[in-house]
């Protein structure tokens, strides 16, 4: 098998079969249309397989992408989209999933540029879009559990703090996959975390001095302050938009405090109720890489299923 980029993002599995389009080179499109079981990888998610056999994205942790691959490359000289499924009901016994359950995968080995650049475009912009499988195809997909699928833009995290808590939440949210945005008052910590090729850095010159926003429905922000002074400016800011998780560092004291700084300030209850304080899934941790851990694991509950996340915290 050729190289594989692990690739999460459906924006950048688009472009890449669209930039392999362009370039003259046969690139497939993958769908994941049904799960059953423990799959890795849930419906709607995308890959890319070109004709050199190099993938883009992926569906399970290697049990299967291989022979993805091969059914895809196949697809291409039948000149012919086809469903495949892996696992419990699978015609091959031999290729297994370890983890149990089943996948079924829509392979469409000449996806039309047309949708797939409208597509792109949209997640490009941050807006939801449909995948419509049949319209990429340019046919019906016989035999397929699932043909239209939301897709959603990279997560976004955007931070405002500074010193050792800002600089470990940007790394982890980074390397997690999401589009990072970093505002400080210290020049030192943007200068510190440009090379990680954050989507904007914002210096804060004064408290009233606020970064240039676009949040949707799929940021988070997160304030990492010890001087909480610079909060309630970039904390109302946050909160006339539709970000649904909004929180920010400190104890249950602190939040208490916070809170009633903005209650003075006009802020209603139902607005003060979308800030989540303390911050993280695990209470009373001292070490700035284990905090930024556990705040993006919250943020990560809140993004996917805000309906059921838990905002589990004790005082610190």
């Amino acid at each position: 098998m050729a190289a594989t980029r692990w690739s999460e993002d459906a924006g950048e599995i688009l472009r890449h079969v669209l930039d392999q389009h362009r370039a003259g080179q046969a690139c497939g499109l993958v769908a994941v249309t049904a799960t059953s079981g423990g799959a890795l990888r849930a419906p709607g998610a995308l890959a890319a397989v070109a004709s050199d056999g190099s993938m883009v994205g992926y569906v399970s942790n290697g049990c299967v992408d291989g022979d993805i691959v091969a059914q895809m490359l196949a697809a291409m000289d039948a000149q012919a989209p086809r469903v495949v499924r892996y696992g419990a009901g699978s015609p091959w016994q031999d290729i297994r999933l370890p983890c149990g359950g089943s996948v079924e995968l829509a392979l469409i080995p000449d996806p039309q540029t047309a949708p797939l650049a409208d597509l792109a475009k949209d997640l490009t912009d941050r807006r939801r879009s449909e995948i419509d499988l049949c319209a990429v195809a340019g046919e019906r997909l016989a035999g397929v559990t699932a043909d239209r699928f939301t897709l959603r833009p990279r997560p976004a995290l955007r931070l405002a703090g500074r010193g050792a808590a800002l600089g470990a939440m940007a790394r982890t949210g980074v390397a997690a996959g999401f589009a990072v945005s970093v505002a400080s008052p210290d020049p030192g910590d943007l200068e510190d975390l440009a090379a990680l090729g954050l989507t904007r850095a914002h210096h804060l010159a004064l408290p009233g001095n606020l970064p240039p926003v676009a949040d949707d429905a799929d940021t988070a922000v997160v304030l990492l302050f010890h001087d909480h002074e610079w909060e309630p400016a970039l904390l109302c800011q946050a909160l006339d938009g539709p970000a649904p998780f909004i929180g920010a560092m400190g104890s249950r004291r602190t939040h208490a405090a916070r809170l009633q700084a903005l209650r003075a300030a006009g802020v209603d209850e139902a607005a003060l109720a979308r800030i989540t304080g303390p911050l993280g899934l695990v209470p009373s941790l001292h070490e700035a890489n284990l905090i930024a851990l556990s705040a993006l694991a919250q943020v990560t509950e809140h993004l996917r299923n805000p309906a059921s996340a838990t905002g589990f915290h004790r005082a610190a």
